[in-house]
Order: structure tokens, then C-alpha cells, then sequence
């Protein structure tokens, strides 16, 4: 019985190491920039003056974020499981190597960002130190957007090496490296 079923989560795995990465990478991109544009839009509800609806998408934004996070150390972890198959096809190596250290400062920096957030959505729900919530919303905000900037660029380092270098495409037509 147990056999069988370590034999259909077996099946499940690509034998292919470097194509779990692709599989698992988007699912903390859609994640993280979702929650990061219900943050902004959470900023607008609160300047409207439309404080549950602004309440319950902040919430739902720290919510996304940090389940965008695990997922996103999910894919970071797919990715060095990767990085050595990849760099034996590819001319450029530098590329994966860019590629995953902006997705390092991408992940801190949402990090940074959702506790900055957490924080102030604790300090709104315990009604104490309400004065020091715009300055902590701003610095949220800032990481927000700085984490979007680095996953986007990110993204870009990500459709380099499949695009232009050929990794983890079967059967790619691949030109001989420059020397």
C-alpha cells in the first residue's frame, strides 16, 4: 500500500530536477504582486474614508503576502535544486546566478515589507499608537514596491535563461558558446 503510494508522488515528479522550478515560480509571483496591488488598493479605500473595506483588504493583502512568501521559499529552494543542471547547458552562468540573488533581496524585501504591515495592523486592532500608523504604512508601501521592482527584474533574469540561453528546454537548438 505505502509502496503505491510512494510510487504516484514519484510519478508526479519531473525526472527532469530543473522543471519543478518553473512549475512552483509563478504561483508566489501572482501571489505577492496581488496582495501588493490590494495593499495600494487598500491606501485608496483609506483615503476615501471607506475604513472596513480598507480594514479587510489590508488584512487580506498581509494574508496573500505571507502565504506568497512560503510559496516563494518554496521556489527559491526549486531554484538552487536547478541552478547546476542549468548552468551545464547554458553559455552564460552569471545569469542564474543574478537571477537568483535578486529573487534573495525580492523575498526580504516582502518580508521586511510584511511585517513593517503586520505591525501596523496589530497596532490599528490593539487602538494604541495610532499616531505612528502613516509612517509604518509608508515604509510598507516602499517595501512593497521595492519587492515588486526586484521580482519583476527577477522575472526578466528568469525569461533570459529560457529565451535567449536555452534552460530547461528540451531539445533546444542551441549554438555553440562564444569563447
Amino acid at each position: 500500500m505505502l509502496d503505491g503510494i510512494l510510487d504516484a508522488v514519484k510519478s508526479l515528479i519531473p525526472a527532469r530536477v530543473e522543471l519543478i522550478h518553473p512549475l512552483i515560480v509563478h504561483f508566489p509571483v501572482a501571489l505577492l504582486m496581488t496582495a501588493t496591488g490590494i495593499w495600494f488598493l487598500a491606501l485608496v479605500a483609506d483615503g476615501l474614508h471607506r475604513n472596513s473595506s480598507a480594514k479587510a483588504m489590508r488584512r487580506g493583502s498581509c494574508f496573500l503576502l505571507g502565504l506568497g512568501l512560503i510559496a516563494g521559499l518554496v521556489a527559491l529552494k526549486t531554484g538552487e535544486l536547478a541552478e547546476d543542471t542549468v548552468n551545464q547547458i547554458i553559455c552564460d552562468p552569471t545569469i542564474t546566478k543574478a537571477h537568483g540573488d535578486w529573487a534573495d533581496w525580492a523575498m526580504a524585501i516582502f518580508a521586511g515589507g510584511l511585517a513593517a504591515a503586520g505591525g501596523a495592523e496589530f497596532i490599528s486592532m490593539i487602538g494604541r499608537f495610532r499616531s505612528s500608523l502613516t509612517p509604518i504604512r509608508t515604509v510598507a508601501s516602499i517595501g512593497f514596491i521595492a519587492g515588486a521592482a526586484c521580482l519583476t527584474w527577477t522575472g526578466h533574469l528568469g525569461g533570459k535563461l529560457v529565451y535567449e540561453q536555452g534552460a530547461a528546454v528540451k531539445n533546444a537548438q542551441h549554438e555553440p558558446c562564444p569563447d
